[in-house]
Order: structure tokens, then C-alpha cells, then sequence
């Protein structure tokens, strides 16, 4: 890969696509362009066609999706298929009319069957049985679009790195208090009770076991994947994190001291995620921030910048 290469990163405007860009430029690629829904409508084929043929890009880097938390995606299955399933393709045969040598496309460890067959988990075991009920239609459109990667490079010379990414969090998170992820979620939680002097409400009783991280080492495993990686890889911190814990670190790096409430009749989704990461720190990926680096500075970006923020319905 050239640095003069021309790139496009869909979902420029998210958490993952800010990062990107800016890792992209600090590693020397000045020709990133960020395709945002302003730029194009990712469902509106024709016009996704238009632009690629316009920019003839060699790289895409597709991370662009309609996404939830486990409250979200219980609410909103048919319509995170629907569009999802639109975007992927569109997106991906646009890539093979432009003639893109690699594609970097944005996955999920959601989508590995569950119950699971090994923990931590291991890519060779990504499309095996079904996923979990609470993220199985946004499960399922990521791996149609792992399908059609495969397929692409077969038949359509396209290469590619398909990244299943756990849970990231960071600056320009979602930190919508009912359908945001968990750490965007239970951190927009408790900046508004520290503001309201109320306690933290927590789903669960703290035992899920989750692996998470931070936006900026997300999008560095990106690059990696991009000069040296081909095919499936986890892209993770390998260490698992109890939601209690998460929940300390939260309370202590936000200064809550009003209290907690662990309401053990709320869904939970799977009771315990870690993900083997060995095969992306093959190719020299390390992350570079702890659970408590990260959650310290993902509350001070959102600290500085709470004006801004929609944090959904507040309790």
C-alpha cells in the first residue's frame, strides 16, 4: 500500500470512523476521504455507485452500520436487518465496479454462535451455530457481509481483512442512557446522577464478564489489518472486564459518590464475552490504554463537550 493511495472510510462520522481518520493521518495517509450520510445515503445504490466510480478509491475501509446497545437492539431487529443488509451490499459492490484492491470491513463478536463453543473466542469458530437472540439480526447482517467479502475475493479479486470488533467506547460515543452500548450508556448514566445527585441504575448484578476497547487502539488494529493483515481477525483488548468493575472504575473516574442500584431483573444478554486477540498481535498490533486510561479519557472528552450531547430519555 502506497501512502498516496486514495482511501474512503464509511461511517466517518461515528465514534470508530473519527478515529480512523485521524490515525490514518498521523500514519502518513493524506488522501482519507470520510463518507458520512451528508455526503451519500449508504442505502441509495446508485449513488454509492457514483461516488466510488467518481474517487476510485484502492482502499475502503467499510465501517459504516446501524447500531444499538442491548436495549436497542432488542427494540429495532427488522430494521437494523433491513438497513444493514442495504448498506453492506451496496457498499461492497460498489468496491468491485470501482476496482478496489482491499477492503477493511468493520464486524462484531456478536456474531459468533452462541452457546460458545470456546472462550476466549476464536476466529476459526466465528460462523458456527447461531447468535445470540438480543443481537442476532445485526449478527446475521455482519455475517452476510463476511460472506460476501469471501465471495468477492474469490471471484471478484478483491482483497480483504474482516475485523470482528468487541465492544469500543471513546470520545464521540453514543452516550444515549437507553440504547447505547454499555460503557457509553452506564457513563452518560452517571454524569447525569452525579448532576441530578440521584443513584446509578445498573442492569444485571455486575457479573457479565465483557471485553472492551478503547476507540484510538480500535482504529490503530484497523490500520494494521489494512498494511498486513488478510482475512478474519478479532480485533480486541484480550482481557476480560466484570461490569462491576467497569462500574467502579466509572463511579471513581466521574467522582459519583450517591450510590448504586443493581436492578437483577433487567436482561443482561450473554453472561460472559473474552475474546483471543492472539492472531491480530501476530501482525504487531498492542494496545496502548487500560480499562481505567480509557474510561479516564472518554469522561473527560464528554465532560468537556456534555452541551452537546443528547443523552436520550434521563432517569
Amino acid at each position: 500500500m502506497s501512502r498516496n493511495d486514495t482511501i474512503i472510510v464509511t461511517g466517518a462520522g461515528g465514534i470508530l470512523g473519527r478515529a480512523l481518520i485521524t490515525a490514518l493521518n498521523n500514519h502518513g495517509y493524506d488522501h482519507v476521504i470520510g463518507i458520512t450520510r451528508s455526503v451519500v445515503d449508504l442505502t441509495n445504490a446508485r449513488n454509492v455507485e457514483k461516488l466510488f466510480l467518481e474517487v476510485r478509491p484502492t482502499t475502503v475501509f467499510h465501517l459504516a452500520s446501524r447500531v444499538y446497545g442491548l436495549g436497542g437492539n432488542l427494540d429495532h431487529q427488522l430494521d437494523i436487518f433491513r438497513e444493514n443488509t442495504t448498506i453492506n451490499l451496496n457498499v461492497v459492490e460498489s468496491c468491485r465496479k470501482a476496482m478496489v484492491k482491499k477492503i477493511v470491513a468493520a464486524g462484531t463478536v456478536a456474531a459468533y454462535g452462541y452457546p460458545y463453543i470456546n472462550v476466549p473466542l476464536k476466529e476459526e469458530d466465528l460462523l458456527i451455530g447461531q447468535p445470540h437472540d438480543s443481537e442476532y439480526c445485526y449478527s446475521q447482517t455482519k455475517r452476510h457481509l463476511l460472506h460476501h467479502l469471501i465471495a468477492s475475493k474469490r471471484w471478484g479479486k478483491i482483497d480483504y481483512a474482516y475485523g470482528a470488533l468487541t465492544n469500543i467506547y471513546g470520545p464521540w460515543d453514543k452516550f444515549d442512557v437507553q440504547s447505547s452500548h454499555v460503557v457509553p450508556s452506564l457513563i452518560g448514566k452517571a454524569f447525569l446522577a452525579k448532576q441530578s445527585g440521584n443513584k446509578l441504575h445498573v442492569w444485571g448484578d455486575g457479573s457479565q464478564i465483557r471485553d472492551f476497547l478503547y476507540v484510538n487502539d480500535a482504529a490503530e488494529a484497523l490500520i494494521t489489518l489494512f498494511e498486513k493483515g488478510s482475512g478474519v481477525y478479532n480485533i480486541s483488548s484480550g482481557v476480560g472486564v466484570a461490569i462491576s468493575d467497569l462500574v467502579n472504575c466509572i463511579v471513581d473516574s466521574i467522582g459519583l459518590s450517591t450510590g448504586i442500584v443493581w436492578e437483577k431483573d433487567k436482561p443482561v444478554g450473554i453472561k460472559s464475552r473474552i475474546v483471543d486477540n492472539s492472531k491480530l498481535v501476530s501482525l504487531g498490533f498492542c494496545p496502548d490504554h487500560s480499562i481505567a486510561d480509557g474510561i479516564s479519557e472518554t469522561i473527560a472528552w464528554l465532560s468537556a463537550n456534555s452541551s452537546n450531547i443528547d443523552f436520550g430519555e434521563r432517569r
